[in-house]
């Protein structure tokens, strides 16, 4: 019986994609009731103008703009982050390429569009609500002013609207430069409960909201003033005169002198920027939370361990995420549902080997990622092709047949006709191959190569052996042809520095032409505030590089702790014997796993500068300490994962250490750790 066939799998498929729909469904409905009260709360303060407005909170208008508030800030802003959940994120080398193209991508577009449409929304609601429960807050969009027969333009409502305008440009800008709008799990507050989580990131969303605010304020009201001059004159000067006949009267105070600029006004001005930014900040606080919250599901399905299997081949980043966060504390904390996995033998394959083959899948193409530098290749079009690098490096070796799944769409059609390319092809790959002999060795001609490679008889890929598809001149096929590539394990023979020829060496700032102009200047060269921004500018990100290459850690983290407590524990519940045959073959993925991201990290620290980051250093410079910091975010965690995870296997099973054919490789890494186990 296959887990795959079967009018069952039929009827619950997705079946974890409906219960993680579900449960975020009702975390939306929190999270609406929570941000809507912490709206609420802040629009009460932003009301406070005189004492009797601390009665404010009990009125029933303060509750229905808070509403109106809260919706014209969540609703562009959650549109906003689902439409970049799929969008591929920026990796520039430095901060000065990072703005020019964060300036041009269209993730800054779109959220400058949403965020200018929540921050006009805002505006709206804010003026509503001013002139209902504050007295006499002058916001109307005309007044009238004594001794003017015709009302005049109220310059006030426009001069907050335009800081709104600037301030959500900036916030925009902001959250492209740094990536915010991007799915990003949290592994290190897993195992705190939703509101400890909340409670912990809301001072730190008012911190950023102040930082983001006072920038803003700051820079727009020099700009308005030497901008608001010109306006007004193109409006007063136009040459629709016709128009301005009727605008005109109403732009006599305008002209005259400026009433935007007082003291209350720029008061009004700090604030409600100050409530659009930390509305915003504290929607993305929360949402972050309660998308990333590990939660059991597969636990209310009639099957659960199929239902986590089919959470974990999800190609959605949020459900792979919670599957395999569910299977990391399953496989620790929960010894029934771990033991009822190893007993679920009804399927072929089994469901744990299926479940360790997707985690060492996720190890192997991380390893891959780390190795080829995030610079990979993938397959453009086509279905039938392999979604993930072990589908092709590395097939299952689960005693099935994979051609039924490999098989292009072209051969799953009805029988075709005698003669035909199809039936060639077909009678090619089912045909005894031709054992070559000593005497047929001739070399070939270049010319029968070449009409051999380009003849319409030629086998695809996808049925030739392994050692045909890696030969040198396929392995250039497929890179001269992008939209047909596929990863390609790199060959012994092939160092990764001739692939890579800046590996190993040390990064130095890459500075543009008119930057090389400035430093002929005297003044500016002998600057240490214009050396300090060339740092700033120009010098090399290394969360940049180590995002591209693990962008992946969190779910391959999860995926080792998994495997390493499964492994561990199938010493004592694997009655049957399910995951014996496999250890080998993971202890010699985690250790070339660990092998690789210390490589890594060795080229990573000379290639920044940091011959030797493990040396007492009483006093260290920014640069070093700024590389720890990014390290123990992005690398160590997993290099002390696969660390411990093999020393904890090899620990458990140290007494049958010599009854397993071990790599040599493993062999040296036990005699490294157990000195008295012997492989």
């Amino acid at each position: 019986m296959s887990i795959s066939t079967g009018k069952a799998s039929e009827s619950s498929k997705d079946s974890y994609v409906r219960l993680y729909q579900v449960v975020i469904r009702k975390r939306a409905g929190h999270f609406c009731l929570i941000t809507y009260f912490i709206c609420s709360f802040l629009l009460w303060v932003l009301m406070i103008d005189c004492f009797n407005a601390l009665w404010n909170w009990f009125s029933f208008t303060i509750w229905i703009m808070s509403g109106a508030s809260w919706a014209s800030a969540t609703v562009p802003m959650m549109i906003l982050r689902k439409s970049q959940l799929r969008v591929s994120r920026l990796f520039s080398p430095n901060r000065y390429q990072r703005i020019i193209e964060s300036s041009v991508s269209g993730s800054f577009l779109t959220s400058a569009f949403l965020c200018i449409l929540s921050s006009t929304l805002v505006w709206l609601s804010y003026i509503s609500s001013a002139t209902a429960l504050n007295e006499d807050p002058q916001l109307g969009f005309m007044k009238t002013v004594p001794g003017r027969r015709a009302s005049q333009i109220n310059e006030r409502p426009f001069y907050l609207l335009a800081s709104c305008t600037y301030v959500a440009l900036c916030y925009a800008f902001v959250g492209s430069f740094e990536g915010r709008w991007y799915y990003r799990p949290s592994e290190s507050l897993e195992k705190f409960t939703i509101p400890f989580r909340i409670c912990k990131s809301l001072p730190k969303s008012f911190r950023r909201a102040q930082k983001i605010t006072l920038f803003g304020v700051t820079s727009f009201l020099p700009l308005y003033l030497i901008v608001r001059r010109y306006v007004i004159r193109a409006i007063v000067f136009s040459k629709y005169v016709h128009l301005m006949g009727y605008i005109k009267p109403h732009l006599v105070m305008l002209i005259k002198f400026n009433s935007a600029f007082t003291l209350t006004s720029t008061i009004r001005l700090l604030m409600l920027n100050l409530f659009i930014v930390s509305i915003w900040e504290i929607l993305q606080s929360c949402w972050d939370v309660y998308s990333t919250q590990p939660f059991d599901l597969s636990q209310f399905h009639s099957e659960p361990n199929r239902s986590l299997l089919e959470g974990i081949q999800s190609s959605d980043p949020r459900i792979q995420y919670h599957a395999f966060s569910e299977l990391a504390h399953l496989s620790w904390n929960n010894p029934a549902r771990r033991i009822s996995i190893f007993k679920d033998i009804k399927t072929t394959p089994r469901i744990l080997n299926l479940l360790i083959e997707e985690c060492l899948k996720v190890i192997e193409t991380v390893m891959t990622v780390v190795e080829n530098r995030g610079q990979v290749h993938r397959s453009g079009t086509g279905n039938s092709s392999s979604k993930s690098i072990t589908k092709v490096k590395n097939p299952p070796q689960l005693g099935y047949s994979a051609l039924k799944n490999d098989l292009p769409q072209l051969f799953n059609n009805p029988p075709p006709k005698s003669g035909s390319l199809k039936n060639k092809l077909l009678d090619k790959l089912f045909s005894a191959p031709e054992v070559p002999t000593q005497s047929s060795k001739v070399p070939v001609s270049s010319s029968a190569s070449a009409n051999n490679l380009n003849g319409e008889n030629q086998i695809p890929d996808v049925f030739q052996s392994p050692r045909r598809r890696n030969s040198p001149g396929q392995v250039d096929k497929k890179l001269s042809n992008p939209l047909d590539a596929t990863y390609i394990p790199l060959s012994n023979s092939v160092s990764t520095n001739d692939l890579f020829p800046g590996r190993g060496r040390r990064r130095e700032k890459v500075l543009p032409k008119f930057w090389h102009m400035l430093n002929r200047f005297d003044t500016f060269k002998s600057s240490k505030y214009f050396q300090q921004l060339e740092t700033w500018l120009f010098s090399p990100l290394i969360s940049a590089e180590l995002e591209k290459c693990l962008g992946n850690r969190h779910i391959c983290a999860l995926a080792i702790e998994a495997v390493t407590n499964f492994t561990c524990a199938s010493l004592t519940e694997d009655q049957y014997g399910v995951l014996q045959g496999q250890i080998p073959r993971i202890l010699k993925t985690m250790v070339d796993c660990c092998d690789t991201l210390e490589n890594y990290r060795t080229e990573i620290c000379q290639e920044f500068g940091i011959e030797n980051l493990q040396q007492e250093n009483s006093s260290p410079d920014a640069h070093t300490q700024d590389l720890k910091i990014t390290l123990d975010i992005f690398l160590d965690p997993m290099l002390s994962r696969l660390k411990d995870g093999t020393n904890g296997i090899l620990e458990q099973f140290k007494p049958y250490l010599k009854e397993w054919t071990i790599d040599s490789q493993i062999q040296h890494w036990i005699q490294q750790r157990l000195p008295s186990g012997q492989a």
